[in-house]
C-alpha cells in the first residue's frame, strides 16, 4: 500500500533516522525498507510491529483498519455528491476535513483533493474554487487512470459553473469520445452534456443525453437526479420555444418540488420560469404572480435582478411603461449581475424610444455585446447582433448591418416590443 509506504517515511523522518539506522535497528535491509517505503513491497505483521517499535509509532499498526475508513467515508461523501443529498455532503466535509490532507495519506490526498474540489462547486463556494483552480488543474491532470478523468469532468463542471459552456464541453466531449468512455456507464457526464447542449442551444443533442441520464437515474429510482433531469428537459422545452408544454411541465415540477423540497433544487428557479413562459404565453398577470413569488424566495439582490428583470418586460408589453421603468431602476441599480443591468438598459432605450441614439448605439457595440461575448451568453449574443444588423440596416448602414446580420436569429426577441414603442410611444 503506497499510503501505508509514505507514512513509515514519514515517521522515519519524523524520528530523524536514515534508512541506515532503520536498517540497524530493525535487521532488515536498506533495499527492503526502501522498496517498503515505496509501495513496491507490502510488509508482515512482524515486519509492522518491529517498524511501529522501532520508530515509536503505534498507529502504523492501524494504518490499513484508519485507510480503509477514511477511503469508504470518501467514497460515501462522494456518492452524496452525486446524489445530490446536501445535509450529507456538508456532514462529511466537516468529519474528513479532520483526517485529510496528510502528507502520508499519498493516495487519499489525491482522491480527497478531487472530491474537495467538486465539493466546493456542489455547494456553490465558486470564489474559493476559482482561487484554487489553477493548482487544483496542474496537479489533477496529472494524476493516472480514472482519477485524470474524473478530474477532467470536475473541471468541465467547474466551467459550467462560470457560464463557460463552450470551454465545458471541450471537457466532456473529450471524455465521452474516447474508447473506454465513461458517458455509457456514467449518467452524470450524460447529464452537464445535455445541461451544456442546451446553453449553447444543441436542443437536439441535449434531448439525446439527458434521457440517457433519466433512463439510468428512474432505473434506480434516485429521485433528486430524476428531478435535475426533469429540470432540464423544461429548460429544453423553453429554448425550443414550446411553451404550452414548457408551462406544463414546470407546473408539475412544481408539484413535485412541494411533496420533497429537496435540497439542491430551488423553488424561486421553478416559479421564476413560469413567470417566464407565462411571459411568452402573454399570460402577464400569472407572468407578474409568479415572478413576485420567484423574488420572495430567493435571498440576495443579484439572484432576484433577473425576475426585476422580467417583471419590467412584462409590464412593457402590456403597455405599463411607468412600471416597467420602475422595475428597471431596481436592475440597473444591483450591481452584482452585469447581465440583467445590461438587460434593463436595453429595454429601457426600447420604451424611451432611444434605439436609434449615437450614446445607445455605442454603448450597445463597445461595451454590452463584449460582455456577452466575454461571457459566452450565444442568446444574448446572437439578439443583440440581430438588433445592431436592423439599426444599422435602417440607418442605410449596410456594410455594418450585413456584419451584424450574420446570425441565425431571423427577429432578437424584443423586436416586436421595440415596434409596439416606435409606433405608439410612451
Amino acid at each position: 500500500m503506497q499510503d501505508f509506504g509514505s507514512l513509515i517515511r514519514y515517521h522515519r523522518k519524523k524520528k530523524g533516522y536514515t534508512l541506515k539506522q532503520v536498517s540497524q535497528e530493525t535487521s532488515y535491509s536498506v533495499s527492503y525498507i526502501s522498496q517498503i517505503e515505496n509501495g513496491r513491497h507490502s510488509s508482515s505483521v512482524v515486519v509492522l510491529e518491529t517498524l511501529a517499535n522501532v520508530l515509536e509509532a503505534p498507529e502504523l499498526l492501524r494504518v490499513e483498519e484508519d485507510f480503509t475508513k477514511i477511503d469508504q467515508a470518501l467514497d460515501t461523501w462522494y456518492q452524496a455528491m452525486l446524489n445530490k443529498n446536501l445535509p450529507e455532503v456538508e456532514r462529511l466535509a466537516e468529519k474528513l476535513s479532520s483526517y485529510l490532507p496528510k502528507p502520508f495519506y499519498t493516495t487519499l490526498n489525491t482522491k480527497y483533493e478531487l472530491y474537495h474540489f467538486r465539493y466546493l462547486l456542489v455547494t456553490d463556494k465558486i470564489t474559493e474554487a476559482m482561487h484554487i483552480f489553477p493548482e487544483f488543474k496542474e496537479h489533477s491532470l496529472g494524476a493516472s487512470g480514472l482519477y485524470q478523468k474524473l478530474a477532467r469532468k470536475i473541471i468541465g463542471i467547474y466551467f459550467v459553473k462560470l457560464n463557460q459552456f463552450s470551454t465545458a464541453l471541450q471537457y466532456f466531449e473529450e471524455i465521452s469520445t474516447e474508447t473506454n468512455t465513461l458517458s455509457q456507464e456514467d449518467p452524470e457526464l450524460n447529464y452537464y452534456l445535455a445541461l451544456v447542449y442546451s446553453r449553447l442551444e444543441k436542443i437536439m443533442d441535449s434531448i439525446e443525453s439527458v434521457n440517457k441520464a433519466l433512463l439510468y437515474y428512474r432505473s434506480l429510482n434516485q429521485h433528486n437526479n430524476t428531478l435535475a433531469c426533469e429540470v432540464l428537459v423544461c429548460i429544453n422545452y423553453i429554448i425550443a420555444e414550446n411553451y404550452v408544454t414548457a408551462e406544463k411541465k414546470l407546473f408539475n415540477l412544481l408539484e413535485a418540488y412541494q411533496q420533497s423540497k429537496p435540497s439542491f433544487l430551488k423553488e424561486s428557479f421553478i416559479t421564476h420560469n413560469i413567470g417566464y413562459v407565462s411571459l411568452r404565453l402573454k399570460k402577464y398577470d400569472q407572468a407578474v404572480e409568479y415572478l413576485k413569488k420567484a423574488i420572495k424566495t430567493k435571498t440576495t439582490d443579484q439572484e432576484k435582478s433577473s425576475s426585476y428583470y422580467l417583471i419590467a418586460e412584462t409590464y412593457a408589453w402590456e403597455g405599463y411603461a411607468k412600471l416597467a421603468l420602475t422595475f428597471i431602476d431596481i436592475c440597473e441599480s444591483i450591481k452584482e449581475n452585469p447581465k440583467y443591468q445590461y438587460k434593463a438598459f436595453i429595454l429601457k432605450n426600447i420604451i424611451l424610444g432611444k434605439t436609434t441614439t449615437k450614446p445607445f448605439i455605442e454603448k450597445l457595440e463597445n461595451e454590452i455585446l463584449p460582455y456577452f461575448k466575454q461571457i459566452d451568453d450565444q442568446t444574448e449574443i446572437e439578439d443583440i447582433s440581430k438588433m445592431l444588423g436592423d439599426i444599422y440596416y435602417n440607418a442605410r448602414i449596410y456594410k455594418m448591418a450585413a456584419d451584424y446580420r450574420k446570425t441565425k436569429k431571423q427577429v432578437h426577441y424584443l423586436e416586436n416590443l421595440q415596434l409596439k414603442y416606435n409606433n405608439e410611444g410612451r
